[in-house]
């Protein structure tokens, strides 16, 4: 099991967890939806890569 960025979203998404590693390159942007007493929040995850060799593409966004 794999725990990160992308590992942390795609649970809340779906509830299950990510059994294979898959290095995120570039970016993806996930919309999260929160329900509070305020009402829903919608936040957009911007899932960066993590590695260092992927810092350039990441830095560009």
């Amino acid at each position: 099991m794999t725990l990160g960025k992308t590992t942390f979203v795609k649970r809340h998404l779906t509830g299950e967890f990510e059994k294979k590693y898959e290095p995120t390159i570039g970016v993806e942007v996930y919309p999260l939806d929160f329900f509070t007493n305020c009402g829903k929040i919608r936040f957009y995850y911007w899932d960066t890569a993590g590695q260092e060799k992927f810092g350039g593409l990441r830095d560009n966004y």
